[in-house]
């Protein structure tokens, strides 16, 4: 994406729209100094190692973030309900990736590591 530019999509003859990424060009490390500097409270999850905040279990997720996320008490409830559809329609979350796996990990102690992620989400 570029840094500025016209949005075409929302521009037409009543108004002008640009579209500007005033951090774009930020490494991940200088937009957490940034969000730092600037006093702005970050979303729980950061702070608890996930790396995106999107759908709670991504698809597109590491196994590490569906570690973390699985393990968070407020998804308790929508893991065991993920699982037991699971179960339900005979089909994994992913193809090589059930929640139904995940939630036994978690229940043996593992955890995700944030660090050891790719920083790919596989889209």
């Amino acid at each position: 994406m570029r840094t500025f530019e016209k949005d075409e999509r929302l521009t037409n003859t009543l108004r002008h729209v640009d579209r500007w990424l005033p951090i774009h060009h930020f490494k991940e490390r200088q937009v957490w100094q940034q969000i730092k500097k600037a006093g702005t409270r970050v979303h729980w999850a950061y702070a608890r190692g996930m790396k995106r905040l999107s759908c709670v279990f991504c698809i597109f997720a590491p196994r590490s973030q569906l570690l973390i996320a699985a393990s968070q008490p407020e998804n308790k409830d929508k893991l065991k309900e993920y699982v037991h559809v699971e179960l339900t329609i005979n089909h994994k979350f992913r193809v090589n990736q059930s929640l139904a796996e995940i939630q036994q990990a978690v229940e043996a102690g593992e955890t995700g590591n944030p660090e050891e992620d790719s920083g790919c989400w596989n889209m």
